[in-house]
């Protein structure tokens, strides 16, 4: 398998720009960057434009420059393009467990792998309509939230969002919010807030707390892959 895969990542590597109107706006890392629907911002790296791509069917499908014969791969970055799919480098993807209505949090040793998650509908937990700023609703809210021993914060994911958002339980117009996006046949995925509002690690100089996360890249040279036993 390492010598696969250092085989691999010894051809040439590109970066390939779509929209930078992402969750991610892509990373140039060295080598060719090919600007297909974004310019590189960068002064570093060999620019090349879409239309001096093309894919040569010899063998194998392989994605090449115009003026080079050996074929290049494509760093992944998350990016989950059809060219991605088919030329970049392989990637990891952590796999979700799912045991249906609720799922307890999955911690391995420290590491929390998996955030405790409900799958809420509609028709179980909600009416169908509530009239103007409604106490029917922030009852019913509060009453979900006990009976599946939610925390006060979590995250909710609905198919018609493209991000999840947080609901806090004692915000009304958070919760108003929340049913407004349940159709009769959507279904939520909760996740509880971890850490929680008063675990946030970054701070401003008045004490306020705020989310955030690292991203890093980890990279091993082709010669070291192919050491490997």
């Amino acid at each position: 398998m390492w010598q696969e895969l250092a085989a691999i990542v010894r051809r040439p590597i590109a970066n390939m720009l779509g929209s930078k109107r992402l969750k991610i706006i892509p990373f140039e890392f060295p080598g060719y960057t090919i600007q297909m629907r974004a310019r590189s911002v960068s002064d570093r790296h060999d620019k090349k434009g879409i239309a001096e791509l093309y894919v040569s069917p010899d063998g194998e499908l392989q994605l090449k420059l115009a003026e080079e014969q050996e074929a290049i791969r494509l760093y992944n970055g998350e990016l989950h393009s059809m060219a991605h799919e088919w030329f970049a480098i392989p990637r990891v993807v952590p796999f979700r467990v799912d045991l249906g209505d609720w799922t307890p949090r999955i911690v391995l040793g420290d590491v929390v792998y998996q955030r405790e998650r409900w799958k809420v509908t509609r028709d179980d937990r909600w009416r169908k309509t509530y009239a103007g700023t409604s106490f029917e609703l922030f009852y019913d809210m509060l009453k979900l939230r006990r009976e599946l021993k939610m925390p006060e914060y979590v995250y909710v994911r609905v198919s018609t969002e493209p991000k999840p958002f947080l609901i806090d339980f004692h915000n009304y117009f958070l919760l108003e919010m929340w049913e407004s996006f349940m159709r009769e046949d959507q279904v939520a995925i909760v996740t509880e807030m971890l850490p929680g509002p008063e675990h946030l690690w970054l701070r401003d100089t008045e004490g306020n707390r705020y989310c955030a996360e690292f991203r890093t890249s980890v990279f091993y040279h082709a010669d070291a892959v192919g050491d490997q036993e």
